[in-house]
């Protein structure tokens, strides 16, 4: 059974102390089931042809994501502020979602009597879970912390939403993403059903990733219960471990067997073994 602390580096307040388990996302949102962790050598084996994704190996865990990322004080204090908010609304989206039409490439509806701000900082507590404190912004910590806080970098960070059915969970920390027409991104995303959530860093002004923005859900007050309108909101695949990857499981088939015929002729020509 694990142990109910570790001792280490709080990600909000830089303390270090005894850390709680945290679930990222929240247990109630449909994470209190067990997943399977994957290394990142294990996952690399997709694109190099060697293996497909249903027969990578990882390890279990039982009590659904998570691990030990914040001080009792700041678990407690995020917990009671944001993430119940952020529950009922994975839920709800949960509804939708199961109404709408499988071929679906996106959905707008309105969602009333929800609490904008309480959702985006319980994603962006998220987000610092899994990466490292903060992702080294102080104003950022302040943000999270100061319940009333509405003082967002909204030039540094770009939050996308989108919807899934996939069972797959997704949780990727910063990673730097190459695209052929904007070069470098930084991102980190969770996806877990029935959201998917993106974090861009310093997000180039032309590119426009798959999702919805909702950097507006900040400028809403902690106590503000708003209709939230969505329009387009995109239902994306997710068939991998890789990150913003949204390929089809006959695209994710096919560059496997394109793999394999690399592979083969690399061999064929004597330059791997």
């Amino acid at each position: 059974m694990a142990s109910k602390y570790k001792f280490g580096r709080c990600k909000l307040c830089g303390k270090e102390t005894k850390l709680t388990f945290e679930h990222v996302p929240p247990e109630k949102a449909f994470n209190s089931f067990t997943v399977k962790k994957y290394s990142f050598e294990e996952a690399i084996k997709i694109l190099s042809g060697t293996r497909e994704p249903n027969e990578l190996k990882g390890k279990l865990q039982q009590k659904g994501s998570g691990d030990y990322y914040l001080c009792q004080q700041c678990n407690n204090c995020t917990g009671s502020w944001y993430m119940a908010e952020y529950t009922k609304f994975t839920n709800t989206m949960r509804n939708l979602l199961l109404q709408f039409d499988t071929n679906s490439k996106s959905c707008s509806f309105k969602l009333e009597n929800f609490y904008p701000l309480r959702i985006f900082k319980a994603i962006m507590t998220m987000f610092c879970d899994i990466n490292h404190e903060c992702m080294g912004d102080l104003s950022l910590r302040d943000f999270l912390l100061n319940k009333d806080s509405t003082d967002f970098n909204h030039e540094k960070y770009s939050v996308y939403i989108y919807l899934t059915k996939s069972s797959i969970r997704r949780i990727q920390g910063i990673s730097a993403l190459h695209t052929k027409d904007t070069g470098l991104l930084c991102l980190t995303e969770i996806s877990s059903f029935p959201i998917g959530l993106l974090l861009y860093i310093d997000k180039p002004k032309d590119y426009k990733p798959q999702g919805l923005m909702i950097n507006d859900f900040a400028k809403a007050n902690y106590d503000e219960s708003c209709t939230v309108d969505f329009v387009g909101l995109p239902l994306l695949e997710v068939n991998s471990h890789f990150i913003a990857d949204f390929r089809t499981k006959q695209q994710i088939s096919e560059d496997y067997e394109q793999g394999q015929r690399t592979m083969e002729e690399l061999k064929r020509k004597g330059i791997i073994k």
